[in-house]
């Protein structure tokens, strides 16, 4: 699996798959405004994907309420 990035105003949400380097798939967002950088690591790609998903949907919600 290749890492996902999705662009959603502010923030930049990635969905990166363990790999040799890092063992576990990391969910990264990224706020553009601030330059924060926010990692959570988890053991099962099920998982991570759940989140990058959730993440993703949250976003959207508070774009659309900000726009």
């Amino acid at each position: 699996m290749e890492t996902q990035r999705q662009h959603i105003g502010r923030w930049i949400v990635i969905l990166s798959p363990a790999v040799a380097n890092i063992e576990d798939h990391q969910v990264r967002v990224l706020d553009c405004r601030s330059d924060q950088l926010s990692v959570k690591s988890f053991p099962q790609l099920e998982l991570a994907r759940h989140y990058f998903d959730q993440l993703l949907h949250l976003y959207r919600c508070w774009d659309q309420q900000v726009a």
